[in-house]
């Protein structure tokens, strides 16, 4: 989808184009607020299409219900009208309305045309990728690993799933005697049968080279040759993924609790996607329900919190002008807090609210 600047660039980048190139109609060419009226009124027939009816209608600041009424309503329109897109080709203003680019991009058959807006309900598609993406993340079997840093001898003790069927401590002349390392592997073998515990040495004497711990603690120990030091893998505890057994339940409890916050999230999120326009504001609604009458479209969370009809028009002041928006269907007024698609009829949309609308349904309500 173009963004609107990229648009606006576009079509004044063809214009600045034709213009050096000569190929500009002399109205143009030569532009001033009348020759824009008199290229609009001489191309309009054969130009005009239905895409073209917003540009006019914004131009306007009314709609009309045919080419034929829009025509006739420029011959009448002073030529003030094209005064700001005039000043505009000049040079005299920096920047101007989306409007007076849409009708440059008509004057000189800038295709294709008009500018289209992105359509915000295609957001809801991502939201809805994003909740499916998070409630695999919530549902899915992973692993939990677990490190523990033992500091003994000044190695490091990295947990591992499994213990080998037996272990030796090869011999260290920095460490142990050959018979002190004969009675640790016999420790240590002993202890591995007896499914017992082997901790991790702070130190070693002749007598008692390995010490013993709790049946709930484990551990391996093993060194390589020409080492000064002992390498060590330590596991603790007898509970899943090596977590010890007493906080288990603690973190089952955890995951347990992320698992339905995360599946109310998502079950709520997934089933307010929706919405529909009850004759005043919006209202959310799940995608499957049914209402009579209600067309059920996308959600759009801007327009849900800010498009409302105004029932009490006498809040209307003057300020306004451009900030409020209405709707003219036959011949019946409404006016609404934002603009955008007419919530009423979504073929319409809803026109910023001029000076000339204020004095004659406002103000004249009022006297």
């Amino acid at each position: 989808m173009k963004r609107i600047e990229d648009y606006k660039q576009e079509v004044i980048l063809a214009y600045k184009k034709r213009k050096d190139e000569g190929s500009l109609p002399l109205n143009l060419q030569y532009h001033t607020p009348a020759n824009l009226r008199k290229e609009c009124l001489a191309v309009f027939h054969k130009r005009y299409s239905k895409k073209d009816e917003e540009t006019f209608k914004l131009l306007l600041d009314e709609e009309r219900n045919s080419a034929e009424e829009y025509f006739k309503k420029i011959q009448i329109t002073s030529a003030d009208k094209f005064k700001p897109l005039d000043n505009f080709l000049k040079g005299n203003t920096g920047d101007t309305k989306v409007k007076n680019i849409e009708l440059l991009a008509w004057l000189i058959d800038f295709q294709p045309r008009p500018h289209v807006y992105a359509d915000m309900y295609d957001l809801v598609n991502i939201d809805r990728e994003l909740s499916v993406q998070k409630e695999k993340e919530l549902s899915g079997e992973g692993s939990v690993t677990t490190e523990i840093v033992a500091k003994t001898a000044g190695t490091i003790g990295i947990l591992q799933p499994e213990f080998p069927e037996s272990a030796s401590i090869p011999a260290d002349n920095n460490l142990l005697n050959s018979t002190e390392q004969k009675e640790a592997n016999k420790t240590i073998k002993e202890d591995f049968s007896q499914s017992s515990t082997v901790p991790l040495p702070n130190g070693f004497s002749g007598n008692s080279p390995l010490g013993s711990d709790s049946p709930d603690n484990s551990s391996l120990v093993s060194g390589s040759p020409g080492n000064s030091s002992l390498d060590n893998v330590q596991k603790i505890g007898k509970g899943k993924f090596g977590i010890p057994s007493k906080f288990n339940t603690a973190v089952l409890s955890f995951i347990a609790v992320l698992i339905i916050v995360g599946g109310s999230y998502f079950f709520y999120d997934t089933n307010t996607q929706c919405m529909y326009w009850n004759g005043d504001e919006y209202q959310s609604v799940t995608c499957t329900q049914n209402i009579q009458g209600a067309h059920i479209i996308p959600k759009d969370a801007s327009r849900l919190k800010l498009v409302k009809r105004i029932k009490n028009i006498a809040e209307i002041t003057r300020e306004d002008i451009g900030k409020v928006h209405y709707s003219k269907v036959n011949g019946q007024v409404e006016f609404y807090t934002a603009g955008g698609e007419n919530p009423a009829d979504s073929r319409k949309r809803l026109l910023p609210m001029s000076e000339h609308m204020f004095i004659e349904y406002i103000e004249g309500n009022k006297q």
